[in-house]
């Protein structure tokens, strides 16, 4: 109940702080914010573009969350979904099979990919004692140039006047139903697995465990080194997954482009921190954050709010929810002892008889 209370408390500063900055600026609040909800959720449209990217952030934030919560540092996600992505693309170009037997060959691909990505980095860990936060980080440049490479030259589609890749076969696009993306259900089945798998197994047990207290958990006979090289590969496989979806997505463009997903993975990596323990929370602000950055756009079409200002309102959302979460144990001690401290004083006064 309190971490509820912290998260909706965060979530209404955040907004009212918005719209003090809105209207320093001139704009009107509650049209603007008005415009935002009604350009994510009140058309079919709308809400199937939300959902969509709701999926992509389910997919980064559990990456990012079961990293941090297992005490691996991945910032790797950008890099380990665009090899999720590149495998997942050119599978989709070259492959002209059944869609029944090709998608699922996309998806296990580019979750291999994200996965050994992200296995690098550990292996650099437990063999040469590099700090999983920096080269997690560096890999994320070695991804990057590499598909700049790739769709500059020998990938890049020639009828593009733009560097890019040629887009997949259509047959390869996951399809709709009830015009919301197949991505939005496969990540919520995939969000429940990861949820069962860390609450309900051994293994789950142990990487929180690990997350928590690493000595702790090596002294209680954990297999650490094991359990961190894990962690980072199914983080990886989360992040490849997602590049998956960014390629094979109805709503998305369907093909490679430079700096493809780099602010959703800035965006899962967030998602992470506000949520802190709660993987619940994980769902929670990804639909949240799919809502605020899709009316971004209908809300700077109808009101001139630059969409920019969803990137501040993600980021004070952020401060807000986590300053009351690390700061409201400390205030809630507080006033229990005080309130503690008052009622011994009345005691103390009550006359004897």
């Amino acid at each position: 109940m309190k971490k509820t209370i912290v998260v909706i408390l965060g979530v209404l500063l955040a907004f009212i702080v918005g719209a003090i900055l809105l209207s320093a600026q001139g704009y009107h609040p509650i049209d603007s914010y008005a415009s935002m909800f009604k350009n994510s959720l009140l058309t079919k449209i709308a809400l199937g573009n939300t959902l969509a990217r709701m999926a992509i952030f389910i997919m980064l934030g559990l990456s990012a969350y079961f990293g941090f919560n297992s005490g691996v540092s991945n910032l790797g996600l950008f890099g380990q979904l665009l090899m999720g992505a590149l495998v997942a693309t050119l599978i989709g170009q070259h492959m002209d099979a059944s869609p029944a037997i090709v998608i699922p060959l996309m998806l296990i691909a580019a979750a291999i990919a994200g996965g050994v990505y992200a296995g690098i980095a550990a292996l650099f860990r437990l063999g040469f004692g590099m700090n999983e936060f920096i080269t997690t980080l560096m890999m994320n440049f070695i991804a990057k140039y590499l598909i700049a490479y790739l769709v500059t030259n020998p990938m890049r589609d020639p009828n593009s006047q733009w560097p890019m890749s040629r887009p997949i076969l259509q047959s390869n696009v996951f399809s709709r139903i009830a015009d919301i993306d197949m991505t939005v259900f496969l990540a919520i089945l995939i969000f429940i697995i990861v949820f069962l798998y860390w609450n309900f197994t051994r293994r789950g047990y142990e990487f929180r465990l690990t997350g928590a207290n690493n000595l702790f958990a090596r002294l209680g006979g954990c297999e650490v080194n094991k359990n961190f090289f894990s962690s980072m590969v199914i983080s990886g496989v989360l992040a490849g997954i997602a590049g998956a979806f960014l390629i094979m997505g109805s709503t998305q463009q369907n093909k490679l482009i430079p700096n493809l997903g780099e602010t959703n993975a800035s965006d899962g990596l967030m998602i992470a921190i506000i949520s802190g323990q709660s993987m619940p929370s994980v769902f929670f602000f990804s639909f949240f954050f799919g809502i605020i950055q899709t009316g971004s756009v209908g809300m700077q079409m109808d009101t001139n709010v630059p969409s920019e200002f969803t990137v501040m309102l993600q980021a004070i959302m952020v401060l807000f929810v986590v300053a009351f979460r690390d700061y409201s144990e400390l205030f809630i001690n507080l006033i229990k002892a005080r309130s503690k401290s008052r009622k011994l004083r009345t005691e103390d006064h009550e006359p004897v008889y």
